[in-house]
């Protein structure tokens, strides 16, 4: 599945979650566009303790911002190892989240 991102005609604005209008000018002038799903990692944590009882079976996982290399940050579910600065390939995976893993891994 692509990832899409938002980009605004009108003032070169990009923006990564959908809106009938550009958050930063207001024009409703937006294309969506096509990600290459290709960026670098913002921030990493691991998660030792699961938000509700339905995610308790999933720790520890990894959660990452990553800096897509289109210019908007996105948060997707790690590895785990990730360090800042890493370049990764995030995918969205059947559990509609997206999912990151090293470039040049399967």
């Amino acid at each position: 599945m692509t990832m899409h991102y938002q980009h605004c005609t009108a003032c070169g604005q990009i923006q990564y979650f959908d809106r009938p209008f550009c958050a930063a000018c207001g024009s409703s002038d937006v294309a969506q566009r096509d990600a290459r799903g290709t960026g670098a990692v913002a921030a990493a944590t691991m998660l030792h303790r699961a938000p509700s009882k339905e995610m308790a079976h999933l720790v520890p996982y990894e959660i990452l911002l990553v800096d897509m290399d289109e210019g908007f940050r996105a948060m997707a579910r790690g590895p785990g190892g990730s360090v800042i600065g890493q370049r990764v390939r995030l995918t969205r995976a059947e559990d509609g989240l997206l999912h990151a893993t090293a470039e040049g891994t399967a």
